[in-house]
């Protein structure tokens, strides 16, 4: 999958042990440790915020004096991407409101943790959610 503004997801903070290797998450069997990666990971991994384009992060990482061809860039976030670790950050919810994005957050984190559809975002979730009906059938009696 192409991202237009890749996202780590929210569920996956990066850590940085004493020996330089990185572990994205803290959850077993979600999280995925990275030896010894080179010096760009961790601020590409910083900017990985559903804010920015992958060229842009390209050229943020050049000005830090990191050099990372684009190729590697799009191949690293492939990779995370395979292992579930990014979404997609430029998908407006044409459901939800800011209001309800924000109520919702915490519950949203959650299914970012339990998303074994690999959702484009965990949004979705919360979007079907609103969608849903009940019905409920009364009977007169």
């Amino acid at each position: 999958m192409t991202y237009t503004k890749p996202l780590l997801k929210r569920s996956h903070h990066v850590l940085i042990s004493d020996t330089g290797d990185v572990c994205i998450g803290e959850i077993p069997g979600k999280s995925k440790v990275l030896p010894h990666p080179p010096s760009w990971v961790v601020p590409a991994l910083e900017a990985l915020d559903g804010a920015h384009t992958l060229p842009r992060i390209g050229k943020e990482l050049a000005a830090r004096g990191h050099t990372v061809s684009s190729d590697d860039l799009v191949a690293f976030v492939g990779a995370l991407a395979g292992f579930s670790l990014v979404e997609e950050g430029a998908r407006p919810s044409s459901v939800l409101t800011a209001e309800e994005l924000e109520r919702y957050d915490r519950q949203i984190l959650q299914f970012v943790l339990v998303d074994e559809q690999r959702v484009d975002s965990a949004v979705v979730y919360q979007e079907r959610l609103k969608k849903a009906r009940v019905l409920a059938r009364l009977h007169s009696q």
